[in-house]
């Protein structure tokens, strides 16, 4: 009865595979991306938070390796982000110094 019922409980989830399959709308690239962006938001508080956490991996990177002390290591607060015009084609910038 185990297996028999393991069978059942097999085809069963592939059936609701295929019903959940057939039922979703087939989207393009270029659609899901519309999608997201239309119900994604994302603010600055974001973007400070992604900024923070890619510093901090840099900086355990740099330290990882060994070849700079870590009292000349360190993260400084960025500045305001710029309006979404004032942002060049190429993207964000990451500036590094070294005291």
């Amino acid at each position: 009865a185990g297996e028999n019922g393991a069978a059942e409980v097999a085809a069963e989830a592939e059936g609701a595979a295929a019903v959940a399959e057939a039922a979703a709308p087939v989207l393009s690239i270029d659609e899901m991306r519309q999608r997201i962006l239309e119900t994604i938001q994302v603010d600055e508080a974001d973007f400070r938070a992604l900024a923070e956490r890619r510093a901090r991996r840099v900086r355990d990177a740099i330290l990882a390796a060994g070849m700079i002390e870590p009292e000349r290591v360190f993260i400084v607060e960025s500045a305001a982000l710029p309006e979404k015009a004032e942002i060049p084609e190429s993207g964000g910038r990451v500036y590094f110094g070294l005291q």
